[in-house]
């Protein structure tokens, strides 16, 4: 047998398969929390339509919260006659009040101030035909009132998100293909290191075959103590924020938890990273064993 594991390449081999497993994990975690929220947001929004009454007129006038949540009732009450409107509601002041509040501190005294009134509709369809009709009652109860679809800004967010999602997959991939690389290059030294005993063990009538097994097997160990200390690496990065999101209020970071099935992908990728490296170790010592007489 060949004596692998002797010398300070497989050390070296084992700490960036364990920081190649770390950044992978770090990397389809975020594509999967983006994924799930997205999802979220999508869901949410994909059949709202959200009626905005201005404290400012378009004269110039400040209304009082009061003026403008009757303004709000009046039309949320009109809107819950409409075909296609299946649910309608009056965001309250307290609503509005945590909304801008991260803008405005919390010491500001909200009650105090001129708050628009808001009206949340859930509809069957944004059928042109509906916001049309939505729009002309809005208008007609005040000229102020802002009709809001979302469809804009919600589909240049869907465009970004994609990006990022295809920029996530993009890096993952760049993990693999360094870590076979490098899965690679280190058979390809051990091997010119130790040529005097694979020419022995040619003459010896063992088969490439036998050769090749103690390499996959070298290189399957080594990625699998690497996978090990980047998963818990990795833990350990997922626990620290856990612990900074509990002990500080992120408002704009909703609660979501993993599937089972993005579970199973994320304990997935060290499982990926041992085979890649094992694979990839069997067929360069097949390549470099071809090539010696």
């Amino acid at each position: 047998d060949i004596p692998l594991n002797k010398g300070h390449g497989s050390d070296f081999l084992i700490f960036l398969t364990a920081f190649m497993t770390f950044l992978a994990i770090f990397a389809v975690s975020i594509g999967l929390s983006v994924n799930i929220i997205t999802s979220n947001w999508v869901t949410g929004l994909q059949n709202k339509i959200t009626i905005e009454v201005p404290a400012e007129t378009l004269e110039g006038t400040i209304l009082t919260s009061e003026e403008t949540k009757a303004y709000a009732q009046k039309i949320a009450a009109q809107l819950a006659n409409i075909d296609g409107v299946y649910e309608v509601d009056h965001v309250s002041d307290e609503k509005i009040a945590d909304l801008v509040s991260p803008w405005l501190g919390s010491n500001t005294d909200i009650r105090q101030l001129p708050l628009p009134g808001l009206v949340s509709v859930n509809v069957s369809s944004k059928s042109p035909q509906l916001i049309n009709d939505i729009q002309k009652i809005a208008h007609r109860v005040t000229p102020n009132a802002h009709v809001n679809t979302h469809s804009q800004w919600l589909s240049e967010f869907l465009n970004v998100i994609f990006g990022l999602k295809v920029f996530v997959i993009f890096i993952t991939l760049i993990i693999f293909t360094v870590t076979c690389v490098s899965v690679s290059g280190a058979i390809k030294a051990r091997m010119a290191i130790h040529k005097t005993e694979l020419q022995l063990l040619h003459l010896m009538g063992a088969s490439d075959e036998y050769i090749t097994e103690q390499f996959q097997r070298h290189a399957f160990w080594i990625s699998f103590r690497g996978a090990l200390i980047g998963s818990f690496g990795s833990i350990l990065l997922f626990c620290l924020i856990y612990v900074i999101l509990l002990n500080f209020n992120f408002l704009f970071l909703p609660e979501y938890e993993f599937s089972i099935v993005y579970k199973i992908i994320l304990l997935g990728i060290p499982v990926i990273i041992c085979f890649f490296a094992s694979y990839t170790a069997k067929r360069t010592a097949l390549r470099e064993l071809a090539r010696m007489p």
